[in-house]
């Protein structure tokens, strides 16, 4: 086993959380907790995808690259005791402008968009960790819709979809579940 540096970034204070691929450029975006943004990095060299607080974006969380439709998703939130604010972005990977945002402001409701995966048709699924349940959204909606399920999904955080687009698999307090897209279903695996 071996092991290499594939790069570093110089702001030691950055405190990333969510990391992404953009596989046809080869360039990868970090989301930062503390500072507010989104980082590109390309051959070894760092630099802002989009500055401290633009457009809203507070603290960086879950972040993924739609290649084929050349769109960066990040999840974005604070939780401020018992309060919480959170959001879910989408960027154009070449222009940097936003296409499309959903964010629910400072409020005592206890949501929090966390990380997301991307289905073959460019929705995302979304979980919110403190809400424990999933969302369905895409830039054709207004507002992204909560996932009917059979069973809690207590503190769910990171999420894949399978290759068919038929289950979510997501972490949660219980363990890994399954989650059927067509009935809602969960399965713990």
């Amino acid at each position: 086993y071996s092991q290499e540096i594939a790069f570093t970034v110089a702001e030691k204070d950055l405190i990333p959380e969510g990391i992404a691929i953009d596989s046809l450029e080869g360039k990868f975006y970090l989301s930062s907790i503390y500072k507010n943004k989104i980082i590109e990095v390309s051959k070894e060299k760092a630099k802002d995808f989009i500055a401290s607080n633009s457009h809203g974006f507070v603290g960086g969380v879950g972040l993924h690259v739609d290649a084929e439709r050349r769109i960066l998703w990040a999840c974005s939130g604070n939780i401020m005791g018992n309060k919480f604010t959170t959001g879910i972005f989408a960027f154009d990977l070449k222009t940097r402008k936003l296409l499309k945002k959903i964010f629910y402001p400072i409020d005592t409701v206890s949501r929090f968009f966390n990380d997301l995966v991307i289905a073959g048709d460019g929705s995302i699924y979304v979980t919110d960790t403190f809400d424990h349940s999933i969302w369905k959204f895409n830039l054709s909606m207004d507002m992204p819709s909560k996932l009917m399920l059979s069973d809690s999904l207590p503190y769910p955080n990171g999420i894949e979809i399978s290759p068919d687009n038929q289950f979510l698999i997501s972490t949660s307090d219980k363990g890994l579940q399954q989650i059927n897209l067509q009935s809602g279903e969960m399965t713990l695996i």
